[in-house]
């Protein structure tokens, strides 16, 4: 059992809550017992996996079980003391995995014949993007272009904020050249949020193969960039 906060396993993973250390290593932390169901689910590789088990309830038992039935094997038992030096969540959460990430460009990009795609343009903040990640899977969204981000999208909170649907949609990181010359060659039909479109997007047809643009949190779509040749639409907010 570890029990030192600054054993070499704790301190390498640690590492990870560093950008630089998560591009140099391609992997991440993620954190919680729903958010590693849905990667194991869709086949993403654990390396390994950091668990307190004075804080497992009995579910988690038969979760570390199914774990190492999907060939987990480095496993790593920490005291609490430990483990609180590696959590994000200030909770009773006992699982932490180190993750391999899934970096997907528009070659290896699959859609269906009449696809949805949402495309984001340099988002800021880790919650705001793991909350479009959520709308997109509860959507039934066919892929997510991340277009110039801001937030790390293998951020550990942005994998918490999505509450792991990070696992479950195809999502590709681009720049917006790369964004542009997609955009052209699938001739998707093109619709831009924007807060002063005369048309909501409830009286919108989205039936064809169809791209909504969203931009940043700030500054919105870029002037000269993705929203040339899209209608636009409003998407009110009730509150």
């Amino acid at each position: 059992m570890i029990t030192s906060r600054q054993n070499s396993k704790i301190k390498k993973a640690r590492e990870l809550r560093s950008k630089r250390s998560r591009d140099d290593t391609g992997l991440t932390l993620v954190e919680g017992r729903r958010e590693l169901n849905l990667a194991v689910l869709n086949k993403f590789e654990i390396i390994s996996l950091f668990y307190c088990s004075e804080l497992f309830d009995r579910a988690d038992f038969d979760f570390l079980e199914k774990l190492t039935n999907n060939g987990v094997t480095d496993l790593y038992e920490c005291d609490k003391h430990a483990y609180a030096s590696l959590a994000y969540r200030e909770s009773t959460e006992p699982f932490i995995a180190v993750i391999r990430q899934e970096k997907i460009d528009f070659s290896a990009l699959s859609l269906p014949p009449n696809p949805m795609v949402l495309i984001a343009e340099s988002l800021e903040k880790p919650g705001n993007l793991g909350a479009l990640l959520r709308s997109a899977d509860a959507a039934g969204v066919s892929a997510v272009i991340i277009c110039d981000p801001v937030a790390d999208l293998w951020s550990p909170n942005v994998v918490r904020a999505s509450s792991g649907t990070i696992f479950t949609v195809r999502t590709v990181v681009a720049d917006r050249n790369e964004t542009l010359k997609f955009l052209l060659k699938t001739r998707l039909n093109l619709y831009a949020a924007s807060p002063d479109a005369p048309q909501s997007y409830t009286e919108t047809d989205f039936t064809g193969p169809t791209a909504i643009l969203v931009g940043s949190e700030h500054e919105g779509l870029s002037v000269a960039g993705l929203q040339q040749n899209a209608d636009l639409i409003s998407i009110p907010m009730l509150g």
